[in-house]
């Protein structure tokens, strides 16, 4: 009897271990992220939890920043049971390096988890688990405030030329200038200046200042990409007061030509471009994308392609004159376009001149035989 018992104990106690546990939801790892701009970094915070589970933990944390599909930087915030994870839930909060570019972020934040089966509990679902969440921000820092500003005064023109130090931010458009009058206390708008090539400092001439003389204020201000595409951020003016002489004889009947930006950068403020700014001061930054897709603007009177120029067809080559061979289109202050004339070498004329003095030097010689004869013929006679 006690035998059977026993038999009978054994067969229940397999048959509860084979029962299956109840049917649950499958688990699953739950991730909340949120992400924020502060200054030159983005802040990620978020919460990773299992919902559900037998004995669920969260084994590890990645949060990563990328930026046009490019990985900028990522964290491994913690693993196995350091910084939070180990357990059913954790939560993160992590700080990206400082960002050399404004604009959009993305941010994707990956967590992995198990679950831990026991002899009457299996897993509910997959004892592996993972989930993940992504989230975007945007960077809108302003540039730093153009540096070392210096004014220089041509003393027989009185233009004005104003220099700086080129920013070093990355996204950088360009800078607009600004100036005060002896006649205004208002900044009116002069130009905006693209960023010229790396260790280069930037120049903008003022060659209106000579027209009325007096004291003059500029002001430089910094143009960078913003948080999108077509918005930007500047920074707070640089300015620098210098002195003009009245205008001269000269200056006053004829005017003063229009300024130009460049410097080391050879770059020159494009005519006809409307203004950047109000006549406020503020910047319409708006008008920096005009800038912002041009390309690097040729210098005044820079050679472009040769040219072959048509023969004269009254020209002899016999004679010897220097022959207009090639020519090279320049371009006038104006825009429009005129040749220059580039000669033959000197060694080609040279040549061309002792033929012509040894033809007559033979001509020459023959009137002298032909009068010498011509005079023993009358003697003879």
């Amino acid at each position: 009897m006690i035998r059977k018992l026993v038999a009978l104990g054994f067969v229940a106690t397999a048959a509860m271990v084979a029962i299956p546990a109840p049917a649950y939801a499958a688990a699953s790892l739950d991730v909340t992220a949120a992400s924020t701009p502060s200054g030159s970094t983005g802040v990620v915070q978020g919460t990773v939890q299992w919902n559900g589970g037998t004995q669920p933990t969260v084994d590890g944390i990645t949060i990563k920043v990328t930026r046009n599909g490019q990985d900028i930087a990522s964290v491994v915030w913690c693993s196995g049971t350091t910084n939070g994870c180990g357990s059913a839930s954790a939560s993160f909060s992590w700080s990206t390096p400082s960002l050399a570019y404004n604009g959009p972020y993305q941010v994707t934040v990956l967590a992995t988890g198990s679950q831990h089966a026991t002899l009457l509990n299996p897993c509910d679902g997959s004892c592996d688990g993972s989930g993940g969440a992504s989230q975007s921000f945007a960077l809108a820092v302003p540039p730093l405030s153009p540096k070392a500003l210096a004014t220089t005064v041509d003393t027989a023109t009185h233009a004005v030329t104003i220099t700086w130090t080129r920013n070093s931010e990355p996204d950088m458009v360009g800078y607009a200038v600004q100036r005060t009058g002896a006649n205004t206390s208002t900044y009116q708008s002069l130009a905006e200046v693209g960023q010229p090539p790396p260790n280069q400092k930037v120049s903008y001439t003022d060659s209106t200042a000579s027209q009325a003389g007096g004291t003059y204020t500029y002001q430089v201000v910094a143009v960078r990409n913003g948080a999108n595409a077509s918005s930007y951020t500047v920074s707070d003016p640089s300015t620098r007061s210098v002195f003009v002489d009245g205008p001269t004889a000269t200056t006053a009947a004829g005017g003063g030509a229009p300024g130009s930006a460049g410097g080391d950068s050879g770059q020159v403020a494009a005519p006809g471009r409307p203004p950047i700014l109000t006549q406020g001061g503020s910047v319409d930054a708006s008008k920096f994308s005009i800038l912002q897709s041009q390309t690097k603007i040729p210098a005044n009177q820079q050679a472009s392609t040769a040219t072959t120029i048509e023969p004269d067809t009254g020209f002899n080559e016999n004679l010897p004159f220097r022959k207009a061979t090639t020519a090279t289109t320049k371009a006038d202050p104006d825009g429009s376009a005129f040749p220059a004339i580039v000669h033959a070498s000197s060694t080609d004329n040279r040549k061309a001149l002792l033929v012509s003095l040894a033809f007559a030097a033979i001509i020459f010689t023959l009137a002298f035989h032909i009068r010498y004869l011509m005079r023993r013929i009358d003697q003879v006679a």
